[in-house]
Order: structure tokens, then C-alpha cells, then sequence
């Protein structure tokens, strides 16, 4: 597949998912945006009630707080856990390091809240998880510094300095001393090679450091933003894509070429808001288009879509999940970097997707504004006829007869101001409507009722009814408050499921794949070394959240009577091992979660951490000194101590003594050796001596014996 036929196929899967959002679903979202500011209906007459009910607001304000507790009140609303033996030292590590991330690295609670609200008001709540890598250019200016700093921000890769600066320091009296008889030294004798004494001296610079930072960035969606194909369900999402606007200033400094950005087509031909849904968020401002307010070129917007598809486009018969970056509203150009067409090939990591209400086989679910739009409708019909009734009641219409009042004081009405009649009796108030509008009270119950069954919005979370109090028993109200909490419950299941534990997945899999050195972060009052390289990232998650487990209260009884038979079987010497302090130590923990505070550290030591493990032997060290056996005990030890330590030096020097004794043995068998070697060599040379004179000898009596034989 070549460039253009993957424009062409972008461009129509773009134009598909763009007809389809511009439909019914963005009417639906819409509507519920303006039945969440309570924007007229549009039927409303002139001079009649214009009262509009408040249920969509009021169903999603009541329900947020719940979920956002559930997921922001506890400190692990997911955790990790390991797929194989090898991740077990790392799970408690990740999850720790992912919470960072959301909640530190990111305004982790704004992302919650919108991400969470989003979904209960326009049906589907968007997160966008993703590497995100920016220079950071800093220019500053330091004094005071010594040759050694210097030369440190000298070999610093980041730091350029732009100006330096030599400021020489006055000398105290020594240095001028030391520098005069230097001085006077060098005078008398000028031909010697005499060093100089370095003049005290301080740097001035003015630097400029450049960073990258990389940071995993999690990024929540508005609806109107993003584009998803009709046929997607929560299982599979693509294609689908998100659409923004960038400034052409923006789009140089992500890399993109000038030329080529001021190619592309601007703001003056295209909108990002192609549904309307944004309009509808702000119902109440005027139309200020600033498109024509804008002279700067560099700031002139260019609609750019990220566009993710599976598709074989290198041709090998297996498609890939591909993202393809493209600009204007149907993709009419592919973006470019250094002159290749941006399309990458990318992991299942950006995206994660969860509606309150699903629908099976489809991404679209219903939120909770669906629920209750139809009742907000009712209601505020009903309530529009009761105060017309009232008004009219309290107001009733006079009949008079013609020409005989004056029609001005009628018109005009203010409490006691006089009507002028001719006549008695011209003025007859005897057509007073009746008052029937408490028989709307009962239908107003009743819309109530049919909003707690379908949301669990309760009057008994609202606030405690006096009537409830009186006319129901204890267990009926807790009976029925725990089955309202069940929708509530299951709303944070599924955003457990679908929201939370995809963008913390995502968030691992981002980090260890692209943080390329260890990242020291702050946590529990620690300094902690973090290097997700090393992690699984395909490691198991479990959800925190449960179903069905009661509220806080109930919860609370139920930690306190598992506390109290683990106290129990502490006291019977641990239940055979089954009850330690460790496992009172994580009773106590869920007990100060449960009760709304962060974690146990404040309240209670981890007692296998090492404060408690120090603790513990200084109250063992305090008890053997306060007793006097185990005093006794020690007294006893330390002179066996010592006398283990006298019989140790005595063997010493035993050993020493024998080692010497041995030595001077060898040295004796040595020196005997030598001296009857020197023996053996001396009678060697006298035996040689004697025959070499026998010789001498024998020649002689041999030289002589002619001389007789002549005789």
C-alpha cells in the first residue's frame, strides 16, 4: 500500500466516524449538556412558569463524590501483581510508581473528575496515555562560584555558558604577607624559577541548561474531540482518532517544517468543532470568533487529527496497528517529519475508553443523563403547571362590568393598592381558580422513585428524610440504602474495569518502554529509586473495588471483628502461625483506609520495617538489663568470654613457641649440614692434595733412575 491509498483510506474512515458523531449521538450529548445547565426546553410561553428541575445535575453531582472517594480515598484503588515468579519483588514497586505518575507526574484528581464526569454526562469518558518529551530551556545567572564548581558546569552536558566573569577577592593578612615575601624572593634572585601564589578569585556566569524531560502524560479527551468508528465496541476501538487543534508555532516546535506547516490549511477553512458540541458548554458567551483577531501567522491554528487504524501497509499480509497523522477535516494532507510521511507503527497503550451503562457490542453506553433527562422533563413540566395554578390561584382573574371600572389600577395590581369602581359591586372575584396543584406532589414521588431505582440516587444519600427516621426501622434503612449503593457500586466497577486499570496498564507499559535511566521519586517520606526497565509489563492487575461489601460502617465492624480474633490468637501464641503483627499490621492498615485517612504510617510502624525491628531489640536489650538472672546471665558470658579469649591467646603462643622451636631446629640441622659439607670438601681437597704429590713423587723417582743405571 502506497502513501496515497492509505491518505485515501484515512481520509474515509475519518469522514465515516465524523458523519456518524455528528448524528444521534452528538444530538443525545448535547441535549444532556443543556439539561445539565438547565437551559430552557425551548416550548416555554411568555407569562407562564419557566421553572426547569435540576435532575441530571443533581443525579451526577450526588454520584461523584461517591466514585471519586472510591478511587482517590484509598491508596491503591488497582494494584499489580506478578504474572510469574520473577515479578514478585517488582509488583509493590509498579504500583507505586504508577499511582506516582497519575497522581504526581499529572493532576491525577482533575483527570479522575473529568474522566469519570464526562462519562456520566456525555456517555463515554476519554483518556489519551502517552510519552510525552519536551526541552526545557532555563537561563540563569551564578556568583560566588570556585574553579572546581566551574569546572564542573563546564563538563555538565546540559550547561552552556554564554558569560564568565573573573572577580578577584581581597586577601586577608596572612595572603598578603605570603604574596610580599613571594614577591621579595623573586626580586633578589631573578633568575630563579619560582612559581606564582594564585590570587584568591570567585566566577560570575550566566549559563543556559537544556533539558529533556520525559514524563508519561495522561491526557483526558472532551467527547467532540474524538472520532471513533460506528462499528467499535469496548473490546476493540479502532480505527478511531483524535482531533485538535495546533498552532502553526506549536507544529515547528514538535519537530515539523516551517515550510510545509504554512502549507497546511488554517483555522479561516476548518473547525475542530464539527458536532457543536462545544457551543453547548458554553451556552451564556457570545460568538467571538478570534480567527479574524489573529495577525501573528505563527499562531494560526491547523486541525490535525492522530489517526489509529490496523492496516497492512508494508505489504506482508499481517496488518499492524498504525498511527497515521494527517491535517484537515477529512485528512487532506499527511503530516511529515524530515520528509517522511508520519506513520508509525504503535502499541495498544493510548487509549482507554468506559461509559456507565454498557451496551453489548458497542462503545457507545448510556450515562447517567440518559437516565433522568426523560424525568427532568416531567418533573419540571409538572412543577411549571403547579406554580401557573399557584400563581393564578394567588392571582385570580376579576370580573367587571364594562366602563364602570378603571382598567389602569387592574392592569398595574400591587398588594393593597385600591381599585376605583363607580359603583359597588362592578368588580367580581367570584371566578377564582382552585387550588389543585398539591395533587402534583404525589407524581413528583414518583419520578423520584423511578430516578433511585435507575441510578441509586437516594434520598436517604441526599440527606436524612425526618419521615425515614419515624416511620422506618434501622435495618429497613440500611437495607435500602445498601441497595441503592449497589448501582453506585458497580458504576465504579466498571470504571475500575475499563477506565482505571487500562490507563494504569498503559502507564507501565509507556514507562518501560521509553524511560531509558533510573528516576529517584519521593515517596512515604522516602527518597526511592524507580527503573521500570527491568519490570514485566504484562503483569496482572486486580481491581481494589469491591461489590456488595456494605458501607463504611459495616466495614469497619467487620475489620474490628477480625482484629479482635487475631488479638485472640496472638495471646494463644499465634494460632499455630496463622496470625503474626505483620497480618495485625494489615488489619489495621485497611481499618485507617476504610476510615477516609491515606495510609497506616501515620498511625502504626510496618513491623518488619527497620524503625520497628530497632524498637524492638532496644525494648529486649532494656528487659535483659532489668532482670537481674539475665543479668547474671551477661556476667557470667563475659567471663567466659574471657577466659575463651585467654585459652585462645595461650594457644597462640604455644603455637608461636613450637613454630619458633622448630625454626631454630632447622636453622641447627642447616648450619650442621653445612659444616659437614665443609668437612666432606676439606678432606675432598686434602685427599687431592696427597695424590697430586704421590704424583709429583712417583715422576720424580722415574727421573732419577738412569742417572743410576749410568753410575
Amino acid at each position: 500500500m502506497d502513501d496515497i491509498e492509505l491518505k485515501a483510506l484515512v481520509s474515509a474512515q475519518i469522514y465515516q466516524a465524523t458523519g456518524y458523531l455528528s448524528s444521534q449521538i452528538t444530538q443525545e450529548r448535547e441535549e444532556a449538556m443543556n439539561f445539565f445547565l438547565g437551559e430552557p426546553f425551548g416550548d416555554e410561553v411568555e407569562g407562564r412558569s419557566r421553572v426547569i428541575s435540576r435532575d441530571v445535575m443533581d443525579t451526577i453531582e450526588w454520584v461523584m463524590p461517591a466514585l471519586m472517594e472510591i478511587f482517590h480515598g484509598t491508596e491503591d484503588p488497582v494494584k499489580f501483581e506478578p504474572e510469574g515468579p520473577e515479578d514478585e519483588e517488582h509488583v509493590d514497586q509498579a504500583t507505586d510508581y504508577v499511582n506516582h505518575i497519575y497522581n504526581k507526574d499529572n493532576q491525577g484528581f482533575l483527570n479522575s473528575y473529568e474522566f469519570i464526569k464526562d462519562a456520566l454526562l456525555q456517555k463515554v469518558g476519554i483518556a489519551k496515555t502517552y510519552w510525552d518529551e519536551r526541552t526545557k530551556i532555563t537561563e540563569e545567572t551564578r556568583q560566588g562560584l570556585s574553579a572546581e564548581e566551574l569546572a564542573l558546569l563546564e563538563d555538565d552536558d546540559e550547561v552552556e555558558i554564554l558569560e564568565e566573569e573573573e572577580i578577584p577577592l581581597e586577601l586577608d593578612p596572612a595572603q598578603e604577607a605570603a604574596m610580599a615575601e613571594m614577591e621579595a624572593i623573586k626580586a633578589a634572585n631573578p633568575n630563579a624559577a619560582l612559581p606564582d601564589l594564585p590570587k584568591p578569585v570567585e566566577y560570575k556566569v550566566k549559563l543556559r541548561r537544556t533539558q529533556t524531560i520525559g514524563r508519561v502524560k495522561v491526557e483526558i479527551i472532551a467527547p467532540e474531540h474524538f472520532l471513533i468508528h460506528k462499528g467499535a465496541t469496548h473490546r476493540d476501538i479502532y480505527p478511531c482518532g483524535h482531533r485538535v487543534q495546533r498552532t502553526r508555532s506549536e507544529l515547528v516546535a514538535m519537530g515539523y517544517d516551517k515550510d510545509f506547516v504554512w502549507s497546511l490549511p488554517t483555522d479561516e477553512d476548518e473547525d475542530d468543532d464539527l458536532t457543536g458540541e462545544g457551543d453547548a458548554r458554553f451556552p451564556d458567551e457570545e460568538d467571538n470568533d478570534i480567527r479574524s483577531t489573529r495577525v501573528d501567522e505563527a499562531e494560526r491554528p491547523v486541525l490535525i487529527t492522530e489517526w489509529y487504524l490496523r492496516v497492512d501497509y508494508d505489504g506482508d499480509g499481517i496488518s499492524e496497528l498504525r498511527r497515521v497523522v494527517v491535517a484537515g477535516t477529512t485528512g487532506a494532507e499527511l503530516m511529515e517529519r524530515d520528509g517522511e510521511p508520519e506513520i508509525d507503527v504503535v502499541d495498544d497503550t493510548t487509549w482507554a475508553l468506559w461509559s456507565p451503562v454498557l451496551v453489548p457490542h458497542t462503545v457507545w453506553g448510556l450515562s447517567q443523563a440518559d437516565l433522568v433527562k426523560d424525568l427532568q422533563l416531567l418533573k419540571s413540566t409538572i412543577w411549571r403547571q403547579m406554580m401557573d395554578n399557584l400563581y393564578l390561584t394567588n392571582n385570580p382573574s376579576p370580573v367587571i362590568v364594562d366602563g364602570q371600572v378603571n382598567i389602569d389600577d387592574l392592569l398595574q395590581r400591587e398588594p393593597g393598592k385600591p381599585v376605583r369602581a363607580k359603583a359597588p359591586g362592578m368588580i367580581d372575584w367570584g371566578g377564582a381558580i382552585p387550588f389543585v396543584a398539591q395533587h402534583g406532589f404525589a407524581m413528583i414521588d414518583h419520578c423520584e422513585r423511578v430516578r433511585e431505582m435507575r441510578t441509586g440516587v437516594s434520598q436517604t444519600q441526599m440527606g436524612v428524610d425526618p419521615d425515614l427516621l419515624h416511620n422506618v426501622t434501622a435495618a429497613a434503612s440500611n437495607q435500602a440504602m445498601t441497595a441503592a449503593q449497589q448501582r453506585i457500586k458497580l458504576l465504579a466497577r466498571v470504571l475500575a474495569e475499563l477506565g482505571f486499570k487500562r490507563i494504569f496498564r498503559n502507564i507501565l507499559k509507556i514507562a518501560a518502554k521509553y524511560q531509558d535511566k533510573e528516576r529517584v521519586i519521593r515517596l512515604r517520606n522516602n527518597w526511592v529509586p524507580m527503573d521500570p526497565r527491568g519490570w514485566n509489563p504484562e503483569m496482572d492487575m486486580s481491581v481494589m473495588v469491591g461489590l456488595g461489601t456494605g458501607n463504611k460502617t459495616e466495614q469497619l465492624m467487620h475489620l474490628s471483628t477480625i482484629l479482635q480474633q487475631q488479638k485472640e490468637g496472638m495471646a494463644a501464641g499465634g494460632a499455630g502461625g496463622m496470625v503474626t503483627w505483620k497480618k495485625i499490621h494489615n488489619t489495621l492498615d485497611e481499618m485507617v483506609k476504610t476510615a477516609g485517612f491515606a495510609g497506616v504510617d501515620k498511625f502504626f510502624d510496618d513491623p518488619d520495617g527497620p524503625e520497628a525491628q530497632q524498637r524492638m531489640a532496644m525494648q529486649a536489650q532494656q528487659q535483659q538489663q532489668s532482670d537481674p538472672a539475665a543479668m547474671m546471665m551477661q556476667v557470667e558470658m563475659a567471663k567466659m568470654q574471657v577466659d575463651m579469649a585467654k585459652l585462645q591467646l595461650d594457644a597462640q603462643k604455644a603455637q608461636a613457641q613450637v613454630a619458633q622451636d622448630r625454626e631454630e631446629a632447622r636453622m641447627k640441622v642447616e648450619q650442621r649440614r653445612e659444616e659437614v659439607a665443609a668437612e666432606l670438601t676439606l678432606k675432598e681437597e686434602l685427599a687431592a692434595a696427597e695424590m697430586r704429590l704421590e704424583e709429583r713423587l712417583a715422576r720424580m723417582r722415574l727421573a732419577a733412575q738412569p742417572l743410576r743405571s749410568v753410575a
